[in-house]
């Protein structure tokens, strides 16, 4: 958490729409690691730099008080720019303002093992003295390792916040975030990321509650995403309650112990194509099959038998909005059959 110099008192009217309140007495190093890979849609890239932007708009920026940088997520980890090379809102707005993707492969565990280095780096920036405040903003996957290099910025005293866009492995990014997870681990879709964004400051300034557990933020973010509506032991269906987000309907049928058939409903106009993201529970690894737009399904196959995946279904429209829904699908067992006597 990032430290007072005096005590905060709130104030006592509401602040104007639009208006944040001023937070000049808190000192800390606050790190973005920002996912810049080619699998994050810029519609997406540029949400989260608003997310970012507005998470430390109210803070005073200076070497007594707070300084943040941030760091891509890319084929290889890039440093936008050092902690101590903007200290005024104004910089740091335009400085996150003028960052620009540079896609490549989602090399998170390397961007991790990099911030380990700058976080405590004297050319970077830090200051040996102050919290450390890392801020990660996912749609939950990497193409490498994350629990090593995560464990050792914690060990290093580095408190990590999680806030995932919605198709993580909720069990391994509970276990990389620090705990307890309920006050430093979020799931919101991206375009509802200011839902959050007060939540998550108060939580980085306070370190000890936060209104909202993680319990309720999970069960409020699947009832506004995702809802059950029936399941047998072949297929399962899904709708968004969000009438904005499509597809609105996903069902999995035809298991078999090596593969299953995929189905979604609408298929929107202004939908370019399809991608169909499913991996294993638990586990870290992916496969990504991209649709036609004009198709409503497709079939999943080689893949293990008796086992749970984890089925996402986006919907890339035109326009480069992205809109997802998500849903577990099992196989079956592979049938032994014995000689006959």
């Amino acid at each position: 958490a990032l430290t007072w110099t005096k005590k905060y008192n709130p104030p006592l009217s509401l602040p104007l729409p639009g208006a944040q309140p001023s937070i000049s007495n808190a000192e800390g190093d606050i790190l973005f690691l920002l996912d810049s890979s080619g699998s994050v849609s810029y519609y997406e890239f540029s949400k989260v730099k608003e997310f970012m932007w507005d998470l430390v708009r109210p803070f005073s920026f200076g070497p007594k008080d707070v300084q943040t940088s941030i760091i891509h997520i890319s084929t290889t980890p890039t440093m936008e720019f050092p902690f101590d090379r903007y200290q005024s809102r104004g910089g740091v707005q335009q400085a996150i303002r003028d960052t620009r993707q540079l896609m490549g492969d989602t090399n998170t565990g390397q961007a991790l093992s990099y911030a380990k280095e700058k976080f405590f780096s004297n050319e970077a920036g830090a200051r040996p003295e102050v919290p450390k405040v890392l801020v990660w903003v996912t749609d939950g996957f990497s193409t490498d390792d994350i629990s090593e290099p995560m464990q050792l910025l914690k060990d290093m005293g580095v408190t990590v916040f999680i806030v995932s866009t919605g198709r993580g492995n909720y069990l391994e990014l509970s276990a990389a975030a620090s705990q307890p997870p309920e006050k430093h681990l979020h799931f919101v879709d991206v375009d509802d990321l200011p839902i959050i964004t007060k939540e998550l400051r108060d939580a980085m300034l306070a370190g000890e509650t936060i209104s909202l557990g993680l319990s309720w933020r999970v069960l409020s973010w699947l009832r506004t995403n995702i809802h059950l509506l029936g399941s047998s032991s072949t297929s399962w269906k899904q709708t968004m309650l969000q009438k904005e987000i499509t597809p609105a309907q996903l069902l999995i049928s035809e298991s078999s112990p090596h593969s299953f058939q995929v189905s979604w409903a609408p298929t929107p106009d202004s939908v370019a194509a399809y991608q169909v993201l499913y991996g294993p529970l638990p586990g870290d690894s992916a496969q990504l099959l991209e649709v036609d737009g004009k198709r409503n399904s497709t079939v999943v196959e080689n893949l293990a038998p008796n086992t749970t995946y984890l089925v996402t279904v986006t919907a890339i429209y035109r326009s480069g909005k992205e809109k997802s829904l998500s849903a577990k699908a099992c196989t079956f067992a592979s049938k032994t059959w014995a000689p006959t006597p």
